[in-house]
């Protein structure tokens, strides 16, 4: 039985009783793009940093004056691309986004490993540094990339646990070094995430993760975390979402496959909506355990690609008409 749980309640509630809404609201939208105008092609290889070649980030507009949402994609923060990451369902996802009327970017990150598969020398802190300093230029750049004072994040697997982390952390020393741009360059707000297969505490590890937590953090073991050090544990514990969440971070919702063996649901996605819920009392967040899906899978089916589009609330069209091509942004 699909495991559903509280959600913002000016949304659908992701029940098994409101998928037919999910998809009601689906079909009603017209098969145009909520702003009004045509979605510009991609804008491809955009550097966010000079600092470091991996740090380049790829721009789907809609409409300039919109919010824009960040996706970071998975791969064991080892492996992965802004393009090449994205499965089928997930560009159906992008697509609902776009008729949402939300800007994208998908970003690229330093990653633990070459392509040839030897290491980088990219350890911890090294990818949320890359994901923080993109946001800085998306803020000091507003709105050339779309409006950065509202923006969500959504995100996947090691991609997930890196935007938790980009947005429950704010302004912490650590987590915003190695950016040429001041951290009070630009003002930007995250006001939703959305992650799949999120990795949130460390210290409790699938064996399965070990490898790719290890070559992120330098700790092994993860998985058994009664055979490490109290320093190994602290370690773990600073790279873990679950470390940070309180009561003022943003709406949170979070999709997960009930039989995936890599990033186990319950004591990760499942953790994080209990301390949310339950300890620290909050009815803003939402969790969905696809039975029969695995780590990746359950992006096949409407319903999660519902929950994740519909996540983020429907934007006005604007006033320009449509079939006129969006206003030109000043990339930069």
């Amino acid at each position: 039985m699909v495991q559903s749980f509280r959600t913002v309640a000016a949304l659908a509630l992701f029940l098994l009783s409101s998928i037919s809404a999910f998809a009601l609201e689906v079909m009603t939208i017209p098969p145009v793009f909520r702003c009004g105008c045509r979605p510009k092609d991609m804008v491809k290889d955009i550097p966010y940093s000079s600092l470091y070649p991996e740090r380049k980030f790829d721009f789907y507009p809609t409409c300039p004056t919109n919010p824009t949402i960040v996706f970071i994609h998975g791969g064991g923060w080892y492996s992965g691309d802004k393009v090449t990451s994205f499965t089928a369902g997930q560009k159906a996802v992008l697509q609902k986004l776009q008729q949402r009327g939300y800007n994208l970017v998908s970003t690229n990150y330093r990653l633990t490993e070459k392509p040839d598969g030897s290491p980088s020398g990219h350890v911890w802190p090294a990818p949320i540094n890359d994901v923080k300093c993109l946001l800085r230029f998306l803020a000091k750049n507003n709105p050339n990339y779309g409006d950065t004072h509202e923006m969500g994040i959504w995100a996947h697997s090691a991609g997930a646990h890196l935007g938790l982390m980009a947005a429950l952390t704010k302004l912490k020393a650590g987590f915003d070094a190695d950016c040429e741009i001041d951290p009070n360059a630009g003002p930007y707000s995250i006001n939703r995430v959305a992650v799949s297969s999120p990795p949130i505490d460390f210290t409790r590890c699938s064996v399965d993760e070990v490898e790719g937590v290890e070559k992120l953090v330098g700790v092994g073991s993860c998985d058994n975390a009664s055979s490490l050090s109290q320093a190994e544990i602290d370690i773990l514990k600073n790279a873990s979402p679950i470390s940070y969440a309180n009561l003022a971070d943003p709406p949170v919702t979070m999709v997960t496959g009930a039989n995936d063996t890599l990033v186990i649901p319950q004591p990760n996605a499942g953790q994080l909506y209990h301390r949310y819920e339950t300890v620290l009392g909050r009815t803003v967040d939402g969790w969905t355990n696809y039975p029969g899906e695995d780590h990746a899978s359950f992006y096949n089916l409407t319903a999660a690609q519902d929950q994740i589009a519909m996540f983020f609330p429907i934007l006005p069209a604007s006033a320009i008409s449509y079939g006129s091509a969006c206003p030109e942004l000043n990339h930069q």
